[in-house]
């Protein structure tokens, strides 16, 4: 079944093991700022529970490591929503970084699951938030350069991060920020083993 109609856009991830796949959807009215969320069983190709709709837009999203969990990072200051994926509710609701008007940006910030227990959340301003994904409580803070953490993508125990700006490298154990670099546009990102790729809107596409 179809999560809902008229739709601008849309953001799939799936779920480590592959089970579940979760769709969040923009409205097509750019000045409505609201997001649907779905969770599909992929084995029954039915939804877990009647699609939410939360009242701001969503830049990101991640499943935590075992599955029970949706992670949702809103823009521009990086506040995190945790969503049960078995029904739907919110459990656990993380405040944002705090973002003045002089500093807000269209994009908000990325967030990865990283091994079993962390998750690394980002912000339109650079400040990265490493959380335990159980708790989530904030166990590290980080900062990173403006416009390099709006994309994050895990490999291993590190996590790349991207943005208008460049692309920045971030340790987990111990968190730290090990690298960044400023480049071309890198809204769009994907890691593959020791290689990552940016690409713009424009459709270009670099190798690193």
């Amino acid at each position: 079944p179809a999560a809902g109609d008229d739709f601008g856009g849309a953001l799939f991830r799936s779920s480590p093991d592959g089970r579940l796949l979760a769709q969040i959807a923009e409205p097509t009215g750019a000045n409505d700022p609201s997001t649907t969320v779905a969770v599909y069983d992929l084995s029954t190709r039915q939804l877990r529970f009647e699609p939410i709709v939360l009242d701001d837009w969503v830049e990101s999203a991640t499943f935590s490591a075992d599955g029970t969990r949706l992670l949702l990072d809103l823009p521009p200051d990086g506040r995190v929503i945790a969503v049960d994926t078995a029904d739907g509710r919110t459990v656990a609701a993380v405040p944002g970084v705090g973002v003045s008007a002089a500093e807000q940006v269209p994009r908000g910030g990325g967030i990865a699951t990283v091994g079993d227990s962390q998750v690394v959340a980002g912000s339109s301003i650079g400040l990265v938030r490493v959380l335990d994904s159980e708790t989530m409580e904030v166990t590290a803070t980080l900062t990173a350069p403006p416009g390099t953490t709006n994309t994050f993508r895990s490999f291993g125990d590190v996590v790349i991060g991207s943005g208008t700006n460049g692309i920045v490298r971030i340790g987990i154990d111990p968190p730290s920020v090990l690298w960044n670099q400023s480049t071309e546009d890198c809204g769009n990102l994907l890691v593959l083993a020791a290689t990552f790729y940016c690409g713009d809107d424009a459709g270009s596409i670099v190798e690193h």
